[in-house]
C-alpha cells in the first residue's frame, strides 16, 4: 500500500514537472526573442533536420522516433529538476504511449497531405530552414544549458514547394531532439523568413499561394 501511494505521489510530481517544462517552452515561443547565431550549434541542428528529411523520404515513423524528445528524455529532465529518479508505472507508460500516438498521427497526416498534393516523398529535396531560438533556462534547477530552436523546414519536389511548420528542437544532453507534438503540419507555401506559427493563418496562406 505504501509503495502504491509513493508511486502515485511521484507520478503526480512528474505530471506537474512536465507541465512546468511545457509551459516554459511555450512562453519562450511567445516571447519570440532572437539570439546571436553563434549560440546555436547549426551543425547539430542541421544533422537533426536531415534525419527528419530521411524519415520523411522513407515515410518511416520508426526513423522519425529516433529524433524525438521521448519518455527517457522527459524522465531524465524531470530527475534533474526533482533531484530524484522517477518511479515507473503503468499509468505513466499510458501517458507516454498517448503522446507517441499523437505524434504518429501528426507524422502520418503530413505524409498523407503531401501525397494528396502530388508530393513524392522519395524525391523531396531539403531546401533549408528558418528559425527562431533562445536560451532555455528552467530556473536554476538544471545546471546543463539547453536551447529551444523553433524551425520551419522548407522542402521541394520539382516545382512544388512546401514548408513544415513548427519543428521545435530541444538541445538536451548535447543533441537536438524534436518536440513532436508541437508540429503544425505541412503547407504548400514558400516560407523563407521566420514567422511564429501562432501568428500565421496557414490555411489562408496556402490557399492564396503564399
Amino acid at each position: 500500500m505504501e509503495k502504491y501511494f509513493t508511486e502515485k505521489k511521484q507520478l503526480s510530481t512528474l505530471t506537474l514537472i512536465m507541465k512546468k517544462i511545457l509551459t516554459i517552452l511555450i512562453v519562450f515561443l511567445l516571447v519570440n526573442l532572437t539570439v546571436k547565431g553563434q549560440t546555436m550549434d547549426t551543425i547539430k541542428v542541421e544533422n537533426t533536420l536531415n534525419q527528419i528529411i530521411t524519415a520523411l523520404k522513407g515515410k518511416s515513423f520508426i526513423d522519425f522516433k529516433k529524433v524525438l524528445f521521448e519518455k527517457e528524455n522527459y524522465l531524465d529532465l524531470a530527475k534533474k529538476i526533482s533531484g530524484r529518479p522517477i518511479i515507473e508505472s503503468s499509468e505513466l507508460d499510458k501517458s507516454f504511449q498517448s503522446l507517441d500516438l499523437q505524434i504518429e498521427k501528426i507524422f502520418l497526416e503530413i505524409i498523407k497531405k503531401g501525397e494528396d498534393k502530388g508530393l513524392i516523398w522519395a524525391n523531396i529535396t531539403f531546401d533549408g530552414y528558418v528559425f527562431n531560438s533562445e536560451e532555455l533556462a528552467i530556473g536554476n534547477e538544471i545546471k546543463d544549458k539547453g536551447f529551444l530552436v523553433d524551425n520551419h523546414i522548407r522542402i521541394s519536389d520539382g516545382d512544388k514547394i512546401f514548408t513544415i511548420i513548427g519543428i521545435q528542437l530541444i538541445l538536451f544532453n548535447n543533441e537536438y531532439k524534436v518536440k513532436g507534438d508541437e508540429i503544425r503540419g505541412i503547407f504548400e507555401i514558400d516560407l523563407n523568413v521566420y514567422v511564429p506559427a501562432d501568428d500565421m493563418y496557414l490555411d489562408e496562406m496556402e490557399e492564396n499561394g503564399y
